[in-house]
């Protein structure tokens, strides 16, 4: 699957018979790394991501009630890292055209065939990894420049302890870049 770690899944679609057929072949394929929920239309999924944001949405185009266009806008806005694969039974240019613009992985035709969810499932998951490694990444970098910082206001400060009249003009300077302010014209220590 590309990925140790558990992925969040979300089918939104109408059809009972059609949720749970992709549910099946889902677990089958995943074997068991997959944590699945559905949801039967859009207000419903938008719902459930309130408290609990999926990795990946298998998505119908056509359902009652604000229907997939609309719903990938919102995903789009609110949830852009939130993969979607787009599940439907009709083969419309401007579905397929919606999906790539919202950044879906991948487009299916109902019926879906076991080979073409895999495929699609795969490109997701990597997409999921990819995800999960730069957020890492990120947060490592993060961490380790807020580390930087409070090292380097110790050491200006030290600097600052130590310098002639000369240099604290520029240690000042440099302090008030990390929101250190002085708003004496002279210090005694």
């Amino acid at each position: 699957m590309g990925t140790a770690e558990t992925i969040h899944i979300l089918i939104v679609e109408d059809e009972v018979t059609v949720r749970r057929s992709i549910r099946g072949k889902i677990a089958r394929i995943s074997g068991g790394r997959c944590t699945i929920e559905e949801a039967k239309n859009a207000e419903e999924a938008l719902e459930r991501m309130k408290t609990s944001v999926p990795d990946l949405i298998f998505l119908d185009m056509r359902m009652p009630g604000m229907g997939g266009m609309a719903f990938l806008e919102v995903l789009r806005s609110d949830y852009p890292s939130v993969k979607v694969i787009i599940v439907s039974g009709y083969s419309d240019f401007q579905y397929v055209k919606k999906g790539l613009t919202c950044g879906a992985v991948d487009y299916l035709l109902k019926p879906i065939i076991k080979e073409e969810l895999q495929k699609a499932f795969q490109a997701a998951c990597d997409a999921i990894a990819k995800n999960r490694q730069e957020q890492k990444m990120e947060w490592k970098k993060n961490t380790l420049l807020q580390q930087s910082v409070a090292l380097l206001k110790q050491n200006l400060l030290n600097d600052l302890l130590a310098s002639s009249p000369a240099q604290t003009a520029e240690i000042l300077k440099k302090l008030e870049l990390l929101q250190i302010t002085f708003h004496y014209p002279r210090y005694m220590i």
